[in-house]
């Protein structure tokens, strides 16, 4: 399970740059790398201010990179390219690393 994904994604890793003013910055990268991914719904969140009890806000996902996939840890700036939208890595991964068989890190990412 953790060897297949589901999906086929595109990632823009965080890179740092200098930008015109001698600033270090980080954004994502410009090239995309592809891999196999499993991405999974986590839910939203919910905005019941009106007390209507609609759930509204950004749909969440999990996303795990197959263990073959031995590009860079994905930052803050980084963005996946998923179904033809572009989402962005929330808060940092989160890395199990019980087992060799069941190591993998998990990301989180909503719309960017």
């Amino acid at each position: 399970m953790l060897d297949r994904g589901n999906a086929d994604v595109v990632l823009f890793p965080e890179v740092t740059i200098t930008d015109p003013d001698g600033n270090t910055i980080t954004r994502p990268a410009t090239a995309g790398i592809p891999a196999r991914a499993t991405v999974q719904p986590l839910g939203s969140t919910t905005d019941d201010q009106d007390g209507a009890g609609f759930v509204t806000g950004p749909t969440r996902y999990r996303l795990r990179l197959t263990r073959s996939y031995a590009g860079p840890v994905l930052g803050r700036q980084s963005r996946v390219e998923w179904n033809g939208d572009r989402y962005a890595v929330l808060g940092d991964p989160v890395h199990f690393t019980g087992s060799r068989k069941t190591a993998h890190t998990d990301y989180v990412i909503g719309r960017a």
